[in-house]
């Protein structure tokens, strides 16, 4: 997601997957489902060297911790 936020510029905060515009869920390469997050930024990863060499970085930290991640990229 090219953007700050996994919502739609001005649209209300994603708190479930099914919150998200659908345009945003099918133009995502991988989805982690958290499970209903609270009030919170969106955790926002950077994913672009992971398929090759499967390296990743959080670039803003928000609802999900850095330990859940890494659990679901296992």
């Amino acid at each position: 997601v090219m953007q700050s936020s996994a919502n739609l510029s001005a649209g209300a905060e994603a708190r479930r997957i099914s919150d998200l515009p659908a345009g945003v869920r099918e133009g995502a390469d991988l989805l982690i489902d958290g499970g209903e997050l609270p009030g919170v930024a969106s955790t926002v990863l950077d994913l672009y060297d992971y398929q090759r060499t499967g390296s990743w970085s959080i670039l803003r930290e928000g609802a999900m911790a850095h330990e859940q991640i890494e659990r679901a990229l296992r």
